[in-house]
């Protein structure tokens, strides 16, 4: 089951890079080379925020571009597009399987390195890119040229850190605004759609068949257990108590 999981998200992270040609601006073997540490970098000891989670969500937002039809919507060039996957890709990693507020609240380094605002998301697509500017074996983007990375960097940052539930009334609000017959669309837009898109992707899984969506809700449930018990064994407030819900 392990060696399952590790192998999920380059699986369809190669997929996905084949289907949108993404081979026009990357070299495929640095890809596949990155995609494969950033999955090791998840921890897969985590019940629910693991590499199999990050394979999901990219799987998740594929359909959406597929059976959504959202790029005859958007129409995102292809470098948007993979600036998009790329966020869905690494958007957990390295996720230690606690919250922002337990990082907060234990007074966590990550917490004060980023100033207790988003901090995983922020740590999640500072890594990311620490890994891309680590070694030329992990350069993606060293085809880009200045104005294109600048611009690469910049949707894939909004769109990470857009998958902070302290977000989720903006995007809400963005796409009621969105729908109203009178709305004109903004030059800005496409950037906050791919917010929208990552994060509508990261919190899908009610949208799934019973079955499917019972299997991750049991995962992600007893991860906040997990963080209850080292709530209460550190004498702060129990957040998701398993013996009360």
């Amino acid at each position: 089951l392990v060696t399952c999981r590790a192998k999920a998200l380059p699986l369809i992270g190669n997929y996905i890079f084949t289907k949108y040609n993404f081979n026009e601006f990357m070299d495929s073997k640095k890809f596949r080379t990155w995609c494969e540490k950033i999955s090791d970098g998840y921890i897969n000891s985590n019940y629910y925020h693991n590499c199999l989670h990050a394979a999901d969500i990219s799987q998740t937002c594929h359909i959406y571009f597929q059976v959504g039809l959202v790029n005859d919507k958007i129409v995102l060039n292809t470098k948007s597009i993979c600036a998009l996957f790329l966020s869905s890709i690494c958007h957990d990693y390295k996720h230690p399987g606690f919250n922002n507020n337990y990082l907060i609240e234990t007074k966590h380094p990550l917490s004060y390195k980023y100033n207790d605002v988003s901090v995983l998301e922020n740590m999640h697509i500072s890594e990311a890119f620490n890994l891309i500017n680590s070694d030329n074996k992990f350069n993606i983007l060293e085809k880009l040229d200045n104005k294109d990375y600048k611009t690469f960097r910049k949707q894939m940052i909004t769109c990470v850190l857009g998958t902070d539930m302290a977000n989720h009334d903006k995007n809400v609000d963005f796409m009621k605004e969105c729908l109203k017959e009178d709305y004109v669309k903004k030059e800005e837009d496409n950037l906050n759609y791919m917010k929208l898109l990552v994060h509508s992707a990261d919190i899908s899984n009610p949208t799934k068949k019973f079955n499917t969506y019972y299997k991750w809700a049991k995962l992600v449930v007893e991860e906040f257990y997990y963080q209850g018990d080292k709530e209460k064994e550190l004498g702060l407030k129990c957040s998701c108590d398993r013996n009360v819900v």
